[in-house]
Parts: C-alpha cells; sequence; structure tokens
C-alpha cells in the first residue's frame, strides 16, 4: 500500500487487563504481544463497536469521540519532542456492553475534567434579532466578496490626517493604471495569466 496517514486512537482497559498489557508492552517483544492483545472492530462507521482480546478474556468495545483533540508526541532522546498525531477518540473497553447509543463520551481523560462537555461546552443563548442581522450580513459579505472574484481592476485607499490621500488603482490581468503618492512596492506588475 501507498503511504498511509497513521491514526491514533486512546485504549482504556479495565485495571486487570490495563496491567497485563502494560507489562507486555515493557517487554518488548513485538511476537508475543500480538498473543496479548488483539482488537477487532466492525467496519461500520455508524456502529463504532468491537471486541478486545486480552491473552483469553474478550471485552466489548465502543469507539466514542473526546469532547477536545489531544497531541500525541514522542521523543528518541529525552530532548526533543515530536508531535505524532492528534487524537479526538477513545476506545472504551467493559466486560459487558454499555447501554446508549452516544458516540460522544462526556468526560475528560483526567479527573478534573468529569462532565467537561456538559461544563465547557455548554449551550449558547441567541438572540433571535442578533441572528438575523448577522445572517443579512454574512449574505451581503459574501455578494462582496463574489463580486470582488469578478472585477478587472482593483482601487483602494489610504488616508492619513495630515497628508493627502495614497490612491492605488490596478489592472488584475496586467500593468498598474495609476498609482499616486503610493511606494514602489505597491506599483509590481502583476504577470498575465493565460
Amino acid at each position: 500500500m501507498e503511504n498511509e496517514l497513521e491514526e491514533q486512537f486512546i485504549l482504556r482497559l479495565p485495571s486487570k487487563q490495563a496491567k497485563t498489557v502494560r507489562k507486555a508492552l515493557l517487554k518488548g517483544k513485538k511476537k508475543k504481544f500480538k498473543n496479548v492483545l488483539s482488537i477487532s472492530l466492525d467496519n461500520d462507521k455508524e456502529i463504532r463497536t468491537g471486541e478486545v482480546r486480552v491473552k483469553t478474556e474478550t471485552l466489548q468495545a465502543k469507539m466514542v469521540n473526546l469532547p477536545c483533540v489531544i497531541d500525541s508526541n514522542t521523543t528518541t532522546d529525552k530532548t526533543y519532542i515530536f508531535k505524532t498525531a492528534n487524537i479526538s477518540q477513545m476506545l472504551v473497553c467493559e466486560k459487558t456492553p454499555t447501554e446508549g447509543s452516544s458516540s460522544q463520551h462526556p468526560h475528560g481523560l483526567a479527573p478534573p475534567l468529569k462532565n467537561v462537555r456538559k461544563q465547557r461546552f455548554r449551550k449558547v443563548l441567541h438572540n433571535k434579532e442578533n441572528i438575523e442581522e448577522v445572517v443579512e450580513l454574512e449574505r451581503e459579505l459574501l455578494l462582496l466578496l463574489r463580486a470582488d472574484s469578478e472585477a478587472c481592476s482593483t482601487r483602494f485607499e489610504i488616508r492619513y490626517e495630515d497628508q493627502p490621500p495614497i490612491v492605488n488603482e490596478r489592472v488584475l490581468f496586467g500593468e498598474p493604471i495609476s498609482d499616486s503618492g503610493g511606494s514602489s512596492e505597491s506599483s509590481e506588475e502583476v504577470d498575465n495569466v493565460q
């Protein structure tokens, strides 16, 4: 296969199985580690469930979205740290399948972040009049941006209180039309696009 992007997630196991996996990782033998841990997930992105086998025990797993994005780092010499991935999902493993279909995890990873999704990411109350005004302003901005992208030339002025205005006018596909009081940087030629 071609170069695939590396994807990472957090694996949350019960304490007994976590100790088993931690011991196998510290030994560092790849061939034996395959016998200790295996993960099989359903291919359906909406179901987000699977099974995790730790030695002979089978656990039910569910992929959940974390309330925030976490950076994953690695080091080779314990001096320089390199970012390897953004982690936004966690595989929660339990002996019995979890009830509920929510794929959004309500808590963070550390105890102070319990119910962080409700506490820090509350729904914001909106004023209906302000919403209508914002929608209208966004519409006007899109019209102006569309008109600007279709323009053949641009003209802008820089005004200071004590000085005459600096006007710069230019054709987008050619040379500047006029440049009064502008610097040499603003009067550079624009390459013809063909």
